[in-house]
């Protein structure tokens, strides 16, 4: 398996469990108040989704455009920003017994600090390389 392969893996499988943490934080296991509250979700569930697993996009986009060793870098800044932040999200929307208002902010905050480490980590690889 090489590192691009690795790193697609990876950035599918965090993909789908943070939109599937989104789905239940906002379908029908979550607790709205008016049906506007509802509808406004699923406005907003596109634009929020695509922002939340962009960083693992990016990094997976990364990971295929340079050489092997180097790539293996962005496969692991991809687990631990992705088991970091999933750790994160399960502790705010399946462990909490019920999640505070302000909970789904995590899916907005976060995915800023996991576009960071990714374009923190890209221009260390090619500092990196470009040094060796």
């Amino acid at each position: 398996m090489t590192a691009a392969q690795a790193s697609r893996i990876v950035c599918i499988v965090a993909s789908i469990a943070t939109v599937v943490i989104m789905l239940i934080a906002m379908g029908p296991f979550a607790d709205h108040r008016e049906s506007g509250d509802f509808l406004l979700a699923l406005l907003l569930f596109p634009l929020l989704a695509i922002w939340a697993v962009g960083p693992y996009m990016v990094a997976n986009r990364f990971a295929a455009e340079i050489d092997d060793v180097q790539a293996w870098s962005f496969a692991v800044i991809q687990v631990l920003i992705g088991a970091v932040v999933m750790l994160i999200y399960v502790d705010a929307f399946l462990i909490e017994p019920k999640p505070d208002p302000q909970s789904g902010l995590v899916f907005a905050i976060f995915p800023l600090y996991q576009f960071i480490a990714v374009l923190g980590a890209y221009y260390g690889v090619r500092l990196w390389r470009q040094w060796r």
